[in-house]
């Protein structure tokens, strides 16, 4: 037996090589789509006509790929500060706050998502929608009345940014405004009144 294999040694050396391209092809081959995502497959740079759902997707190896949207939301945290992006109210007092933003991406429109964005991009704009809606809706209020209407003015600025990224193709689900923070003067005219 070992006379055998010392004298085939070559042919199960190729036979193992082959072997092993053979698995690498096999699972490059196909790509599995989880429940909570959606699938559009790209062909050397072309995007497909299709939007593929959750199980197993089957694609060229090496030259295909699958790209994987969740379809629950996504959490995105912005924190405006007092030193930069700050908010001015009403009283003319800079205020900072931190907002928790949830999206989705709107599953009729992946296509144009994977042709014409990305998801830096994407919260890139979000991110500018929410500086100028929280800047507005901010202004509104004094410093005294923020706490108290912070969820008024959550909701006004969800449906300023909602407004503000229609063309996106995405959904924002869900706003928060909290951490509300104001200049160290402030606070001593607040100890000076005490």
């Amino acid at each position: 037996m070992f006379n055998y294999i010392c004298e085939h040694k070559k042919r199960f050396i190729v036979l193992g090589v082959l072997l092993v391209i053979l698995l690498v092809l096999l699972f490059n081959s196909f790509s599995i789509i989880s429940p909570n995502q959606r699938g559009v497959k790209v062909t050397l740079g072309q995007v497909s006509d299709n939007v593929y759902q959750s199980g197993i997707v089957f694609k060229l190896p090496f030259v295909s790929k699958i790209k994987k949207y969740s379809v629950v939301p996504i959490e995105m945290s912005v924190i405006f500060g007092i030193k930069n992006d700050a908010t001015v109210t009403k009283d003319m007092q800079s205020v900072g706050t931190e907002i928790n933003l949830f999206y989705r991406y709107d599953e009729n429109r992946l296509l144009e998502a994977e042709k014409e964005y990305n998801k830096k991009n994407i919260e890139s704009t979000i991110r500018q929608a929410l500086k100028a809606s929280i800047k507005e809706s901010v202004g509104r209020y004094s410093i005294y009345e923020l706490i108290p209407n912070q969820d008024l003015i959550s909701s006004e600025v969800l449906e300023s940014v909602k407004q503000r990224v229609v063309d996106l193709p995405i959904y924002i689900t869900q706003l928060s405004a909290s951490n509300w923070d104001w200049n160290a003067e402030f606070d001593e005219q607040i100890n000076q009144t005490k």
